[in-house]
């Protein structure tokens, strides 16, 4: 009787500690890393190049850097020149910078947040890239309509 008892009770302990062990499928936990990256080409012309154009405006991306910190945020600074000849002809330049959030699964890198946006609100989107081999490829932009592809290289930082 008391074999019996002691090859059940070793039988249910088994059993529990192996299902304890079978796990249920997770999302992929996404990826840290660190490094500058700089602009190298948009559309496939070197920058830089015009990135957006048309009624009478012409904006061209003169620069574009992404500064990935281990911490989930990228830095990234851009600037570019707004060319207008409608009615008020204009040449400026802006400089930004921007501090964003990211998530990398697998090779697919997205900047930014995925936020719902309200009726007839003006938001910013994400960018959505995919990483190579010391390259960044940008495909959907959050700030350039059209979403013109945009090439990242890997550089050192200063």
């Amino acid at each position: 009787m008391f074999h019996r008892k002691r090859i059940w009770l070793i039988g249910s302990i088994a059993i529990v500690v192996t299902a304890g062990c079978v796990s249920t499928p997770e999302e992929p936990v996404p990826l840290r890393f660190t490094g500058r990256y700089a602009l190298f080409s948009v559309k496939g012309v070197l920058s830089p190049a015009v990135v957006a154009e048309g009624g009478g405006q012409r904006y061209t991306l003169l620069a574009d850097t992404l500064d990935f910190q281990s911490d989930g945020f990228v830095v990234r600074h851009y600037v570019y020149r707004h060319e207008s000849i409608d009615m008020q002809p204009a040449d400026s330049i802006y400089a930004y910078r921007f501090t964003l959030p990211y998530t990398v699964v697998g090779n697919e890198l997205t900047i930014g947040k995925v936020v719902t946006c309200p009726a007839n609100a003006n938001c910013v989107g994400v960018a959505k890239a995919t990483i190579t081999s010391g390259e960044i490829t940008e495909h959907q932009s959050a700030y350039w309509s059209g979403a013109p592809e945009l090439r990242f290289r890997r550089v050192l930082s200063p």
